[in-house]
């Protein structure tokens, strides 16, 4: 299962999506303040990405710090 705050946040950012008008193309998240992401939370973001991508629309994660991009690389590939 998602920790609370991933499944709170993939939650309020697909009613944005759903309610969007014009539709969305692009979401860019500003990753700055994530210094370090478990495998749960790396996991929701994998989810959260495939089902915008399933809208059609692109995820950006911008300025990841190297470690955390590290682990969400590793993510993808599993």
């Amino acid at each position: 299962p998602e920790p609370a705050n991933a499944s709170r946040f993939s939650e309020e950012l697909m009613e944005l999506v759903v309610s969007a008008e014009p539709k969305l193309r692009w979401i860019a998240l500003a990753c700055s303040s994530i210094g370090d992401i478990d495998y749960s939370g790396a996991d929701a973001v994998r989810r959260m990405h495939e089902e915008l991508k399933e809208h059609g629309i692109t995820l950006a994660l911008l300025d990841v710090d190297t470690r955390v991009r590290a682990l969400l690389d590793n993510i993808r590939k599993t």
